[in-house]
């Protein structure tokens, strides 16, 4: 599902126009998608907390921070393991 989304959205903001009207929308869609996946690990008890903030700083370019409390050691291979997918699935995508 979430290699769909992101071959979707890659063809939708290929063409400039779509950028345009599109580009201000991604980081509203970025914090659904984030907060889902931490709300579902917290109640799982995978983490204790968290916080996050994504800002658009230009076109096509987004800034995430991510604060997450946590106090199991399986936590840090969840969450490594989540980002590597994330990235991995964004750059074949692009390549």
């Amino acid at each position: 599902m979430e290699k769909i989304l992101f071959n979707a959205a890659s063809k939708l903001l290929s063409s400039p126009v779509a950028t345009f009207l599109f580009d201000p929308l991604i980081p509203k869609l970025i914090s659904v998608y984030l907060s889902q996946n931490l709300k579902k690990w917290k109640r799982k008890g995978i983490l204790e907390s968290y916080q996050f903030d994504v800002q658009r700083i230009g076109r096509l370019c987004y800034k995430i921070r991510l604060h997450v409390l946590a106090e199991k050691k399986e936590t840090n291979k969840v969450l490594a393991d989540y980002v590597m997918k994330l990235l991995g699935s964004l750059l074949t995508d692009l390549i």
